[in-house]
């Protein structure tokens, strides 16, 4: 019987994830970030979705102080001389939407501050930033994604206590255009995916219910750690590290696949790469109800692109693809002929 597998892929831009504010208390003028959307430990695993952030969820910040005047443009800034005076720290969420410095940090009685961010606060690898006048920048050094594993093969994200999907949405923001101070009206600011986001959707042929059994889905040697750099108002860029290079078991339970319906591999965030194989471990019944099976495999390099160079074999940051694998067989169709019988002549004396 031969048997087909259809891959269909279909990509989106992550939509821009949370837009932030800069506000201020007024009994001890203390710095606070507050999301403009939010919903309700720390680290959140798996994606952040749409345009809401965690409560569950710190990220850092960094800020530098100008002389000059709250509402002065970055690039117009006359001030040469920025002064630290945020480095990475933490933000965690206080009360009402507001997000404060742990400890509580205060704002500057003379001057103003520019500010950037990363999320969530507490990663797997080195974060600074550069407030340089004519190319600020964010590196991450040595970022290490987590493991992903569903235990049970569930499309749903088990307990993490479970060594289950430990992978975190990276994202960050460049510094702010304006500059702030205590009195100033809450400026926005975006954090930005910096990751590739997968998910995998497996369904039978028509009319092939009971014929498959998925057993196991991996991704074949996947880059887990890079050094990401950005230049504000640009594409991050990443330097992928030959470390860390690891096959990821999406998948470890037998799963029949039916026609009515599909079942879902979600979640995935990947340091944005060539794209990786996928490898899919099945057996496959020679008719449904079938006691009898045969095991095989099936390995194909997964398409990625759309924009950023248009690169139709990369991964690219901030999208979110979706593959669509269709398992698909030809009936078994013989057509009969029959031999010519061989005349023998014989003659009986």
């Amino acid at each position: 019987m031969k048997k087909v597998l259809f891959i269909a892929v279909a990509v989106a831009a992550m939509a821009a994830c949370t837009k932030t504010q800069v506000v201020y208390d007024d009994a001890d003028v203390e710095i606070g970030l507050s999301p403009v959307n939010y919903k309700s430990t720390k680290v959140q695993y798996g994606p952040i979705t749409g345009n809401t952030y965690p409560t569950s969820e710190d990220f850092g910040v960094f800020a530098v102080h100008t002389t000059s005047d709250a509402g002065t443009a970055y690039a117009n800034d006359a001030d040469a001389n920025f002064t630290t005076y945020l480095s990475g720290v933490k933000f965690v969420y206080k009360t009402d939407g507001i997000w404060h410095g742990n400890p509580s940090y205060y704002w500057p009685k003379t001057g103003s501050l520019y500010f950037a961010g990363y999320s969530p606060a507490e990663i797997d690898g080195t974060v600074s930033y550069s407030f340089d006048k004519t190319n600020p920048s964010m590196t991450i050094t040595d970022f290490i994604q987590g493991d992903y594993h569903y235990v049970d093969g569930s499309a749903n994200t088990p307990a993490v206590d479970n060594y289950a999907n430990r992978m975190i949405d990276l994202m960050w923001f460049d510094v702010t255009r304006n500059s702030y101070d205590a009195q100033s009206e809450t400026p926005a600011v975006t954090f930005n995916h910096a990751l590739s986001r997968l998910r995998f959707v497996l369904q039978a042929g028509a009319g092939l219910n009971d014929l498959f059994t998925v057993t196991k889905v991996t991704l074949k040697n996947v880059r887990m750690q890079g050094t990401m750099s950005t230049a504000s108002g640009q594409a991050p860029t990443w330097n992928l590290s030959d470390q860390n290079i690891t096959d990821i078991e999406l998948w470890n339970t037998d799963k029949v696949l039916p026609v009515d319906q599909s079942f879902q591999i979600a979640d995935v965030l990947v340091i944005p790469q060539e794209t990786s194989f996928i490898e899919i471990e099945y057996s496959q019944k020679p008719y449904a109800g079938a006691t009898e099976s045969i095991k095989t495999k099936y390995s194909k390099q997964l398409t990625g692109g759309a924009d950023v160079d248009n690169l139709s074999y990369n991964w690219i940051y901030s999208r979110y693809y979706t593959y669509s694998i269709v398992f698909t067989a030809d009936e078994i169709e013989i057509k009969p002929d029959v031999a010519p019988w061989v005349e023998v002549p014989e003659t009986l004396e």
